[in-house]
């Protein structure tokens, strides 16, 4: 951890740890929240027409189109 936190220009490991601490925690969440979304609602994503989720330019967030079903 001492040689990862010197490489990223880190003060010490302990930031080095308090940053990558949050992000691995926060790519979990959203994996548990992910894989209940697609448990809830997977046949009604895969059976939609079009694509679910829209990417915008510029990291804008557009809506999603509603599906019925």
């Amino acid at each position: 951890m001492e040689e990862i936190s010197w490489l990223l220009g880190h003060e010490n490991s302990l930031v080095t740890r308090q940053v990558y601490v949050q992000e691995v925690k926060s790519a979990e969440r959203q994996a548990r929240q992910r894989a209940g979304l697609e448990t809830r609602y997977g046949g009604v994503l895969a059976s939609a027409s079009e694509p679910v989720i829209h990417l915008a330019d510029e990291g804008e967030v557009v809506p999603l189109p509603q599906v019925v079903g």
